[in-house]
């Protein structure tokens, strides 16, 4: 082989090897000059009992259930070493102390609301549990349980009304009739009376045709209710709740509805076992206002699912973090969202940048805490300005190389041309 065609090879395979160091420049340049989602995750309470609910206080005082009966408190950051209060229940398999809920007037109403299964494990109570440590007490009772397809939801909605999630016990007729109690989302007065302009008259039924419903959320912009509901193999779902609305089971599983009931907003065809559900507050960076976040424990993850402007469907559905432990419960909090685990509770803190505003057109909640400083981010976004550069220079010295190498390729085969 002449000489000059081994050099040509030899500039052929140091250039190959030139844009291979180049091109993993580009990649860690350009990861490096994209904004994170997620800032960090931190541990706020280990070695807990299964938290299951968390609520926050307007002082951003964080309140939660373990799943065998125990009301807690964390304050200032720091665990209560007692109880606020204990709920008799039983806790097998999906029964026990399951959800709570803070009134929004919780000056006007000082307490938490606690869903639980009583300890005969036949009914589902709903308690009142005072702030002041006085003592719980049953508002809403005789809530069919199981020990599968229980439900456990509550949130107060946007027009103050106690809204809860309820299972059909694999009692699967109970979903279809408006009159049964199970497989449904109920409406109630925070006095657990039945509001007189209920979609169904005097029941509490406001939605029906569903599963095992277990997470509740409520959108603070639209004020609508969102639910995630576990399938029977797969088709496990998130559905947006209207009163009155039919979601279809048991004739209906997951996508297929005609005009007689609604699909879901999300269905999933593997089993991915959804709980927690949570959208962001008043304090969230401003390009998460479109967004709400669910776990699902069967994948140990937390969905982020970004909405269309109507808020009525999804337009990507992100997994935010993988957890090494299965996720339970959401709620957004003091500086970021707040997830249970089986034996604690993390904060997951979100990045701000240069983009995000300091109001938001999210209406606010109680107040918890200021917002999250973005110091370390603005300090990021300033960089990046120059790995932008870096990245310029280097992607023009590749291309100047090449030509050269092409330019000196030609010459020496041409010098070497026999003819």
């Amino acid at each position: 082989m002449v000489p000059a065609l081994v050099e040509a090879r030899r500039a052929k395979a140091t250039t190959a090897r030139a844009f291979v160091r180049v091109a993993a420049a580009i990649w860690l340049i350009q990861a490096w000059a994209q904004p994170s989602l997620a800032q960090s995750t931190t541990t706020v309470a280990s070695d807990l009992a299964f938290p299951v609910g968390l609520a926050f206080l307007p002082n951003g005082d964080l309140v939660f259930s373990e799943k065998q009966g125990t009301v807690r408190i964390i304050e200032d950051g720091v665990l209560r070493a007692q109880p606020l209060a204990v709920i008799p229940t039983v806790s097998a398999s999906e029964t026990g102390l399951l959800d709570v809920a803070v009134p929004h007037d919780v000056q006007g109403d000082p307490a938490v609301y606690a869903f639980a299964t009583e300890p005969n494990g036949l009914t589902n109570t709903v308690w009142r549990v005072p702030l002041d440590g006085s003592g719980p007490m049953r508002i809403i009772e005789d809530l069919p349980a199981g020990t599968y397809h229980n439900g456990g939801g509550l949130a107060f909605g946007a027009d103050g009304d106690l809204y809860v999630t309820n299972g059909e016990q694999h009692e699967t007729d109970r979903a279809q009739d408006p009159e049964a109690l199970g497989g449904k989302v109920y409406r109630y007065e925070a006095d657990g009376s039945v509001p007189a302009d209920n979609p169904f008259g005097e029941v509490p039924t406001y939605a029906l045709g569903l599963r095992n419903p277990f997470g509740i959320a409520i959108d603070p912009l639209s004020g609508d209710i969102w639910v995630t509901e576990n399938g029977p193999s797969g088709d496990d779902e998130v559905n947006r709740i209207v009163a009155q609305g039919n979601y279809g089971w048991p004739e209906v599983v997951g996508s297929g509805c005609d005009e007689e009931c609604i699909d879901p907003v999300l269905s999933y065809g593997s089993t991915i076992v959804p709980t927690g559900i949570a959208f962001p507050a008043s304090d969230a960076p401003r390009r998460l206002e479109d967004v709400f976040f669910f776990a699902a424990y069967g994948e140990a993850t937390v969905h982020q699912v970004t909405l269309n402007d109507a808020r009525t469907e999804a337009v990507a559905d992100d997994i935010l973090l993988r957890s090494k432990e299965p996720v339970i419960g959401l709620e957004w909090g003091p500086g970021g969202l707040y997830l249970s685990t089986p034996s604690s509770i993390k904060k997951i803190a979100f990045r701000k940048n240069s983009s995000d505003q300091p109001e938001s057109r999210i209406d606010p909640r109680p107040s918890l805490s200021p917002p999250i400083g973005d110091d370390e981010a603005e300090r990021e976004a300033a960089g990046r300005p120059w790995g932008l550069l870096i990245l310029g220079i280097l992607i023009g010295g590749l291309i100047a190389m090449r030509v050269r190498l092409n330019e000196q390729t030609r010459k020496d085969l041409a010098g070497d041309d026999p003819s």
